[in-house]
């Protein structure tokens, strides 16, 4: 059920106008794990509309730029506050979250543009911050790429910050003085974690994203968040109503009954009791019962989530996403930044094998750092100095994140972008991987590969990699897997004729899924036709999987398929040798492939091959 919906369940109109509800059931997503009921604590954004924010006609425009200056410097401390806060206390991925924040104060687009609406409309500072971080924000959210999107939410709470700075309102939450669920439209990092914690029970939001910031820190602070819930909250939720949120199956109940509260907290006890369970697993072999091994990695992104991969027992890193670690950097990472970052990764997991995909990026992902690409510089290579230092070319006069294309997913992206720009995308990362091999077991990963000549041409620019360190005396691999994703139906069609120029296989059943099935997995209006357990992905795992093993190569799969428990028994029936997932499924992955009973995998793997439709399939895995 959508999230602006109102499902069965009975509205009654009152009188005055207002509606409340009686009873009532919305549906979001999960952005923040668990359980929680109480009363309603609803937070609304600023009305500009009951407050024109107009300056008097005596008032001095000059006066009002140096007031904003003050409040922008004023919410720059409060967003440093949080980060030294979190730093402190060795949570650096969400210190990192407000480090990013605190640099979208400097953004010269925006404050100029702030500024400008002083000077030309008459407007007070606070007005002119809300509707400058508006624009900005919409800029934003028009972009292909998910985590640039979700940045427009980050813009437009600074505007909300340094208004309440200038209204010297910097505690939001005066009003909260008892245990509550927190209503809201959307919310931003500050207003999270000002947030007095003893008071808040959980976090309903008719936005907001699950990859979004705040749903970050919710999912460290262990706060129940739902997101995507829609106007309906807004509408019909009133200050105290009584509610209960759970974050399991993304439900908010608006006047739940006693046996709904009741329920409700008998399954937030049973899970609890297996999540004690799973951590006491952790150390099992990931073994079917009937004896076939299955290797259990992670997929992770940063340092932070290869410490907690660490924790529930992954047998290493089966996709480290390289682009991410990076996603903050305004100019092209150097060889040596993302060396440093690897290391990081890797210490998290010491021993175990970590496998780097090169930058995915291009088409619908879109970083700062990408500039570079069209910057005139390019045409001067990257050189190495007398030190054996990379030397970057001149950064470009400013941000170029449009690059225009009819179709960015069938475009210019992963493999594709990255040979044709080598010195400057390829070249140094997979020095920098060869650098981490010298103590460290890596493999490398080649994203959006389509056919066997892009392929060769990637192999010859690791071996040209090698070559330059060895010059350079500097330690680094000599051997190291070079393995390709199958992500594009002609790379699991001709997976026998790679099979012999690979040294492994992964699956990313993501775009695999929407390239098979010619549906964007990101737009609403064909999101029913994103079926990953559709029999013709099924068909394409399992062609490449029976393809390449002759040859003596895995096949790993590592797309959001893989973290699934129900696809777990499937996949491994269709013939897949390693399953890399989130670090928080790797518990229920790791129980669920012990539960697996391989010969019957195999017989569901033939019947689900032969199925007729995604809902077969899952009426196959239903337990």
């Amino acid at each position: 059920m959508r999230g602006n919906q109102v499902p069965s369940r009975t509205l009654s109109r009152m009188h005055k106008g207002v509606f409340t509800m009686s009873t009532a059931t919305l549906h979001g997503q999960m952005a923040a794990p668990g359980y929680a009921s109480g009363p309603a604590h609803c937070y609304t954004f600023p009305d500009l509309l009951e407050d024109p924010g107009e300056l008097p006609e005596d008032a001095s425009t000059l006066a009002e730029c140096g007031r904003l200056e003050a409040g922008l410097a004023e919410a720059e401390q409060i967003l440093m506050q949080h980060y030294r806060d979190l730093y402190a206390a060795e949570r650096d991925e969400e210190a990192e979250i407000f480090l990013a924040l605190a640099a979208l104060v400097q953004d010269r687009s925006f404050v100029r543009l702030a500024e400008g609406l002083i000077t030309d409309t008459g407007i007070t500072a606070e007005h002119a911050a809300i509707i400058a971080a508006d624009h900005e924000a919409d800029l934003l959210e028009e972009l292909p790429d998910e985590q640039l999107r979700l940045r427009g939410g980050d813009m437009r709470e600074l505007g909300r910050l340094v208004m309440r700075v200038l209204r010297g309102e910097t505690n939001p939450w005066q009003g909260l003085t008892h245990p509550a669920i927190i209503v809201a439209p959307d919310l931003g990092p500050s207003e999270l974690m000002s947030l007095p914690r003893e008071h808040v029970l959980g976090i309903a939001l008719a936005a907001g994203g699950i990859h979004s910031h705040v749903a970050i820190l919710a999912r460290s602070l262990g706060i129940p968040m739902l997101v995507g819930l829609g106007d309906t909250l807004l509408e019909h939720v009133q200050p105290d109503m009584p509610l209960a949120l759970d974050g399991t199956t993304g439900q908010l109940l608006l006047n739940p009954s006693a046996a709904e509260q009741a329920a409700m907290h008998e399954r937030n006890a049973q899970a609890v009791a297996r999540e004690a369970a799973l951590r006491n697993d952790i150390a099992l072999p990931t073994v079917t019962s009937d004896g076939h091994v299955i290797r259990l990695m992670a997929n992770v992104a940063n340092a932070q989530e290869a410490q907690r991969a660490q924790e529930w027992g992954a047998a290493g890193v089966g996709l480290l996403r390289s682009e991410l670690l990076c996603a903050e950097a305004s100019f092209w990472p150097t060889e040596a930044q993302q060396l440093a970052l690897y290391q990081a990764v890797s210490a998290a997991l010491p021993d175990q094998p970590i496998t780097i995909r090169t930058f995915d990026i291009g088409g619908d992902k879109r970083f700062d750092f990408m500039r570079y690409l069209n910057a005139p510089a390019l045409t001067q290579p990257t050189r190495r100095n007398k030190k054996g230092k990379t030397v970057a070319p001149a950064p470009p006069a400013g941000p170029n994140l449009r690059i225009s294309e009819a179709n960015p997913a069938l475009g210019w992206r992963g493999l594709r972008l990255a040979l044709s720009h080598p010195e400057l995308v390829l070249l140094p990362q997979l020095r920098a991987i060869l650098r981490l091999g010298a103590g460290a077991d890596v493999r490398i990963l080649l994203p959006m590969v389509t056919n066997l000549a892009e392929l060769q041409q990637a192999r010859a620019l690791l071996e040209q990699a090698q070559q330059e360190l060895a010059s350079a005396n500097l330690p680094h691999a000599r051997q190291v897997q070079l393995g390709i994703m199958i992500e594009v139906p002609a790379a699991a069609l001709n997976s026998a004729s790679l099979a012999p120029h690979a040294d492994f296989f992964a699956i990313g059943t993501n775009d695999l899924t929407q390239y098979t099935l010619a549906c964007d997995r990101n737009n609403s209006h064909v999101a029913a036709l994103y079926q990953p357990f559709d029999p013709a992905l099924l068909r394409l795992i399992e062609m490449a999987c029976s393809s390449v093993h002759p040859y003596g190569r895995s096949v790993s799969l590592c797309g959001d398929l893989s973290s699934d428990p129900r696809a777990t028994a499937l996949l491994i029936g269709l013939g897949v040798d390693t399953l890399s997932c989130t670090p928080a499924a790797l518990p229920h992955v790791r129980a669920a492939i012990r539960a697996t009973n391989y010969q019957q995998a195999r017989a569901l793997a033939r019947h689900a091959l032969n199925a007729p439709s995604a809902q077969a399939v899952l009426a196959l895995l239903a337990p």
